[in-house]
């Protein structure tokens, strides 16, 4: 079965994210590696829509950071004013000055368009002067044609993180043009048992999300989180 590839372990990172009815020992993921890659990074989901919040993330995110993880927060977008979202966003996932903030676009129910994106995003950033992420796949790649250009612009100012179960990602829209980032900085290669091996680390559960960087530790430690909004 394809394998994530790479040359230096000491060059690569493995991220893991979850929400509360994915299992999880964080002291076992913490010692654990794939091949010599470690996973020094957790993003788990804090809230969704106006008013959700996931009852494990307070206690998960404390025990993440008394560990050694870097941690990180995600809200899963709706259709429901932006505004509202960014606060329950904000109010629950209690940002520390070391939080990575994303936001999950992808398809559901109540589907976020890519004009609320960017308002939730810079959102996010206005009220924490730095900037939030965007994890999304085949939603973005869709929605990405009707952008304008400085929507694409916005975006690109941005980290983003692709969610592409392939060992390389594919960073086109649907049309087969270039995405506004040549590279993420994130790529989630697999999930449900599907992309490349590994599918699970000790501490997770079989199939679990696993996203990669391509960097030493440092690096990501050092991009963790994301950079503040520019001036």
């Amino acid at each position: 079965m394809t394998q994530i590839s790479f040359t230096d372990p000491a060059q690569v990172c493995l991220v893991a994210d979850f929400y509360h009815g994915n299992p999880v020992d964080l002291a076992k993921l913490r010692a654990s590696s794939w091949n010599g890659i470690r996973c020094p990074g957790v993003i788990m989901k804090c809230t969704q829509g106006a008013s959700y919040v996931d009852p494990a993330y307070r206690g998960r995110a404390t025990q993440a950071e008394n560990a050694g993880f870097l941690v990180a927060a995600y809200h899963f977008g709706t259709a429901e004013p932006v505004q509202t979202q960014a606060n329950n966003f904000l109010t629950h996932a209690a940002p520390t000055a070391t939080t990575g903030l994303w936001l999950d676009f992808e398809d559901n129910k109540s589907q976020m368009g890519l004009s609320q994106v960017v308002d939730f995003v810079d959102a996010v950033d206005q009220a924490t002067g730095r900037t939030c992420g965007v994890y999304s796949g085949n939603t973005l790649k869709a929605a990405i044609i009707h952008a304008t250009s400085s929507q694409r612009d916005f975006l690109a100012a941005h980290a983003f993180w692709l969610a592409d179960y392939a060992p390389v990602p594919v960073m086109v829209d649907v049309n087969h043009r270039q995405l506004p980032w040549d590279v993420p900085f994130l790529h989630q290669f697999t999930g449900d048992g599907n992309g490349p091996l590994p599918h699970t680390l000790d501490g997770l559960q079989s199939g679990a999300d696993l996203s990669v960087f391509r960097g030493s530790a440092e690096q990501m430690s050092a991009a963790w989180p994301l950079p503040k909004v520019a001036s």
